[in-house]
């Protein structure tokens, strides 16, 4: 199916997203670092990073949590959000209010937040099991908006920017239906919704005009970002659900599949690219797009890089647990696998350094020098350059 780009779109095309050709840096303000969830940031990495602090929080802390306007921002598994300096110090914390001001009653359990958060222009965003997306006033933790999607939410918001500015407007995709809602970031009200496809349980990509995620269906959707109607569905092989977000790059869209593959994708000309049958589990791991090279993980302990034009193997390396969606920092590869944290050589996947802050932890955010993850025990820590 051919992906045809209307004369309006391409004018706007330069505005729409700018974060596409760029790695962040000080600040890594969504999952997977940027709108188009490519995995990178433009900064180093110590050789050996060591603890800086680490702050104690009230549940555990599963979902990755991100960076932005001077804090870091997370969701614990009872469903609050937090926010905390980023030396290490409470800022607020937040559960939704319950509805019409009234309590749960007795074997009623509170709306928690099942998302990891989104920090757009000094709101925090974040998805709920009840299908409602949350705006939290990003310096005090007060709810701002509501927007209703309906069934449940589980992929990370997203932003994008048709006015040229991060985060003009949200995406959040419902899981059950795999509809896309485009909302305003200013008040929480509807910009389009696109029509029901299959069970989603990803995160939407953003291209320079299009947004594209994967679902139960084995396809990849990419929608119009300007009006949120279907302009290419991708077919995979059998055994090809994607439940991990869509990492973009140009026209170019990479996600893993049930099966362990990494379908590289052309969003412009609605066709599989190549395909790589990378690891035996199934490779739900956001893949990390850097420069000429993709790195993808599998649940089967493998984290591996391909060449971004054809999909062939550069190199793999093998985890001791089931590796998450992989950061690559400058030259650095920065996974989690288990209570691991590791640190790979980009060229040749060698390890430069391990450490173990749990017994499980949360993917990896990256920025300004410093890692950030969170751990099963309730704790966020700050990994960095040893203080002289």
């Amino acid at each position: 199916m051919t992906f045809i780009v209307p004369a309006a779109l391409l004018v706007l095309a330069a505005a729409v997203y700018g974060g596409v050709e760029k790695g962040v840096g000080d600040e890594w303000p969504v999952y997977h670092g940027d709108a188009a969830l490519r995995g990178v940031a433009a900064i180093s990495l110590p050789e050996k990073p060591v603890e800086l602090w680490r702050l104690k929080a009230p549940a555990p802390v599963s979902l990755p949590p991100v960076v932005g306007g001077g804090k870091i921002y997370f969701v614990t598994d009872d469903g609050q959000a937090h926010a905390a300096t980023l030396q290490g110090e409470k800022a607020w914390s937040a559960r939704i209010p319950p509805a019409e001001g009234k309590a749960p009653g007795p074997g009623e359990e509170s709306e928690k937040l099942t998302t990891p958060p989104l920090y757009a222009r000094g709101l925090l965003l974040a998805g709920s099991g009840r299908g409602n997306l949350f705006a939290f006033d990003a310096a005090s933790g007060k709810v701002k908006w509501k927007y209703t999607v309906g069934g449940s939410l589980l992929g990370s918001p997203n932003w994008m920017e048709p006015e040229g500015a991060r985060g003009a407007r949200i995406l959040a995709v419902s899981q059950a239906s795999g509809s896309v809602h485009c909302v305003e970031l200013s008040g929480g009200k509807p910009a389009w919704v696109s029509k029901p496809t299959d069970r989603c349980d990803g995160s939407p990509g953003v291209g320079s005009n299009f947004v594209v995620f994967g679902n139960c269906a084995s396809e990849l959707q990419v929608l119009d970002s300007g009006s949120g109607a279907k302009v290419a569905q991708i077919r995979f092989p059998e055994r090809g659900p994607v439940a991990g977000g869509v990492a973009v790059k140009g026209s170019l869209a990479f996600a893993g599949t049930r099966d362990g593959t990494l379908v590289c994708a052309d969003a412009a000309k609605g066709r599989v690219v190549w395909t790589n049958h990378f690891g035996n589990g199934e490779a739900f791991a956001t893949p990390a797009v850097a420069g000429g090279k993709i790195v993808c993980a599998s649940n089967d302990g493998l984290v591996a890089c391909l060449d971004k034009a054809d999909g062939v193997k550069l190199w793999s390396f093998t985890c001791g647990d089931e590796p998450l969606s992989p950061a690559v920092a400058g030259d650095r590869v920065v996974v989690s696998a288990g209570g691991a944290l590791y640190i790979l050589n980009l060229s040749d996947g060698a390890k430069i350094w391990s450490g173990r802050p749990g017994d499980r932890i949360s993917s990896p955010a990256v920025a300004d020098g410093r890692i950030y993850i969170g751990t099963d025990e309730g704790f966020i820590i700050c990994y960095g350059q040893a203080k002289e």
